[in-house]
């Protein structure tokens, strides 16, 4: 970064915010379209052998970097034996993971009592060979705030997929569609991240440049394999009890709320990055964690308490009637996704105020209780799930949040102010949406899902902009018209004059408005 003020660093974030919002609509209108076949030409048996599968190309991704990569982000100045040496050890780890599930995935398929499953396994588990050559770009891209090649690898995944996951599943290979369709999909994005790169560190191991980033870098892993795991138990969970079809439901369940999610959520990388920069100016780290707080709440909340409401169309309309058991699971799991972004953000700072292990021991914690409610409420069979993954959340976000004033100084007013705005928007939402559905069914005996669905998606719109655009409620004016200024002046100017016509005031500063 060549910028070093403050006004400098929050038009970057703010850039990196609409990149990141650009990026997830692209995905998502590439993801909705082959989301749809694949849900009406693959069974939930599919689907859940499949889920048990894709979770280890999952946990490629996620783990491929064992955290060094977040260290290389977080080092102030880098040097050509830090990416060697993380390579070198990402290869590594890479290779002993395939092995390991290779010996493993006959054992796992016992579990499941599905021999399918331990084959699926076995070739996804290729996909720990080939992730390292990615994971050096991906930390230079992050390190560099490169937003638009960060995008083009994440969009060549989107299309990649659904291809030729659809193509499969046409010609008949069911399951095996959906692994392959990941395993070449990550294997394109890989491909791209080292064309875009052009970095290809050599095959050498430092051990003062691995003394360097491990400290913290093992950190982040230790987090990432408990919040890994605590994102996945539930699943293994649920297709031991109930079986693969039930699986299968609740994947569906599950997955349409995380990719939902993603869509949401601004970069945490970028964050993480800025965070980083700015870790020793405590005033100025605090404005800025509380403007991303605000911002979270005031989409992230109306959004999904809006799909809640609008479930039952919403999986009718995409994937099919036959996904019906889906539906309460995937409203219990929206209210997960609202907890999850704004914690996204909470780990991103606490990550990049240097305390990484302090999470490990709540994180493990979390799964604890996770476990134990999926068993205590398992005669509610899915359902039960969602509701323990509902339960862990709340109890995560609790620790976190604590965790957050205790390491960060930030205090539980100062948290839950920014919240406000978010929850005040909800509030009159959802009893729109309900009236909506009232006077629809009123007027049309029988309206089909597709249109309530579109019904209430326009009430949805128009009490968010409506509310943007009329409420002046603790700063969020005050953040909206900077957000708008930096990326949109010409609406900035436009939001204004509104205000001051319907409230006959001038705009108000941000120290003014307590978020600054």
């Amino acid at each position: 970064m060549k910028r070093h003020g403050s006004k400098g660093y929050g038009k970057t974030a703010k850039i990196g915010a609409a990149w990141g919002v650009f990026r997830e609509a692209v995905k998502l209108v590439i993801f909705l379209p082959g989301a749809m076949l694949l849900a009406r030409m693959l069974s939930p048996e599919d689907f859940g052998i499949s889920a048990a599968a894709v979770l280890v190309i999952t946990l490629a991704n996620r783990l491929g970097t064992l955290g060094l990569n977040s260290a290389l982000v977080r080092l102030k100045t880098i040097r050509s034996d830090h990416l060697s040496t993380v390579f070198t050890y990402n290869l590594a780890v890479g290779a002993a993971a395939f092995a390991a599930l290779q010996f493993a995935a006959p054992s796992i398929a016992r579990f499941y009592r599905r021999p399918e499953v331990g084959d699926a396994i076995a070739v996804a588990a290729v996909s720990f060979l080939f992730v390292p050559f990615g994971s050096i770009n991906t930390a230079i891209f992050q390190r560099e705030m490169r937003f638009k090649e960060t995008a083009i690898s994440e969009w060549v995944f989107a299309v990649i997929f659904p291809l030729v996951a659809v193509a499969l599943a046409w010609s008949g290979f069911g399951f095996w569609s959906t692994v392959y369709g990941q395993l070449a999909a990550r294997l394109s994005q890989v491909a791209v991240q080292v064309y875009q790169g052009r970095c290809w560190p050599r095959l050498h191991f430092s051990l003062p440049a691995f003394r360097e980033v491990a400290p913290f870098g093992a950190g982040v892993a230790a987090n990432r394999l408990l919040v890994f795991s605590t994102e996945n138990v539930d699943s293994i969970i649920v297709g031991r009890l109930f079986g693969i079809a039930a699986l299968g439901y609740y994947d569906k369940a599950f997955n349409t709320m995380s990719k939902l999610s993603e869509k949401l959520v601004v970069d945490p990388g970028v964050t993480f990055r800025i965070f980083s920069i700015i870790q020793d100016d405590a005033p100025r780290f605090h404005r800025a964690y509380r403007k991303v707080i605000l911002s979270s709440a005031l989409v992230g909340l109306p959004f999904f308490f809006a799909l809640i409401v609008m479930a039952p169309e919403l999986l009718q309309v995409m994937y099919g009637p036959q996904w019906a058991p889906s539906i309460l699971p995937f409203q219990l799991l929206c209210i997960v996704g609202a907890l999850r972004v704004a914690n996204g953000y909470s780990s991103a700072a606490i990550m990049a105020a240097g305390y990484a292990w302090a999470r490990v021991g709540r994180s493990f914690l979390r799964i604890v209780v996770l476990v134990v409610a999926i068993f205590a409420l398992q005669s509610w069979g899915i359902v039960g799930a969602a509701t323990a993954v509902l339960v862990a959340s709340l109890s995560s976000t609790v620790m976190t949040q604590t965790l957050l004033n205790r390491l960060v100084g930030l205090r539980w007013r100062q948290l839950a102010g920014p919240v406000l705005p978010g929850l005040v928007c909800t509030a009159i939402l959802v009893p729109a949406l309900v009236g909506t559905e009232f006077v629809v069914t009123s007027w049309l005996s029988a309206p089909s899902a597709l249109i309530l669905l579109a019904a209430k998606a326009l009430t949805a719109v128009a009490v968010f902009v409506g509310f943007v655009v009329s409420f002046r409620i603790a700063g969020m004016a005050a953040v909206v018209e900077e957000v708008l200024a930096d990326l949109a002046p010409p609406l900035q100017r436009f939001y204004v004059r509104v205000h001051r016509k319907l409230r006959g005031m001038e705009p108000v500063a941000d120290a003014q408005r307590g978020v600054a």
